[in-house]
């Protein structure tokens, strides 16, 4: 009688224990992250989806209401990284009860440095309240050293005469046309723009004195790429 007693106290006991881990362990959220890309470089902007559906019966806020920054961690190679300003996400600020949900996440919204994002591969999870999703991994990777060529063409339709500026594949009308494409390249450390002007004088070529020269060298320089002048005939 007693141990039956005693068996069945254990029986209840081992029940009890396993419904209540189980509402214990059982997530509000499921949160699925995936990106579209598995390698980026190192100076891109990296972005993927979260996929979020609220499997409880309340609200769950995403942004901070008094901030409107999100209330999501990043979790980048085992450290958790918070919001660090307004998000420009357009969505609603909580999921309703069972509600679904997919939002963009930016890295550059959580102030991540290029100290932190090497060239190596990387895991990525995110985590709300204490729901963590699933872990994806990136590779970033250096880009490669470009090497642009530039030559000054001469140009005459009969009429009038005109010079360009041609930068590898691309042409320009103005010098100020090609300094705003410049701009726009994604250019790794050690890329070089390699002109060889003629010695032969047509007349009214650009860039022919040497503060022009300087001036274009500054204007690289401070865009990340080597203007290199190699003087030939």
């Amino acid at each position: 009688m007693i141990k039956n007693v005693i068996y069945g106290i254990f029986i209840f006991t081992f029940l009890m224990t396993s419904v209540g881990y189980a509402q214990k362990s059982k997530q509000p959220l499921q949160l699925t992250i995936k990106s579209d890309k598995q390698a980026y470089f190192i100076d891109e902007r990296i972005t993927f989806l979260l996929a979020v559906k609220n499997l409880s019966s309340k609200e769950i806020q995403i942004l901070d209401p008094v901030s409107g920054t999100k209330l999501i961690l990043l979790i980048l190679d085992g450290k958790e990284y918070k919001a660090i300003g307004p998000t420009t996400w357009g969505g609603p600020s909580a999921i309703p009860p069972q509600g679904e949900m997919n939002i963009a996440i930016d890295f550059a919204e959580y102030g991540i440095t290029a100290d932190v994002l090497t060239s190596d591969k990387h895991n990525i999870a995110v985590k709300i309240n204490e729901t963590i999703s699933n872990t994806i991994t990136i590779q970033l990777i250096p880009r490669p050293v470009l090497m642009y060529h530039l030559d000054l063409k001469f140009n005459y339709d009969g009429n009038k005469s005109w010079w360009t500026f041609k930068l590898g594949d691309k042409e320009f009308y103005t010098l100020e046309d090609m300094k705003t494409y410049i701009k726009t390249l994604p250019i790794p450390t050690g890329s070089r723009i390699i002109w060889t002007p003629s010695d032969d004088i047509i007349g009214g070529e650009p860039l022919h004195s040497k503060s022009d020269i300087e001036s274009l060298k500054k204007f690289c320089e401070d865009n990340g790429i080597v203007l290199v002048v190699a003087r030939g005939g």
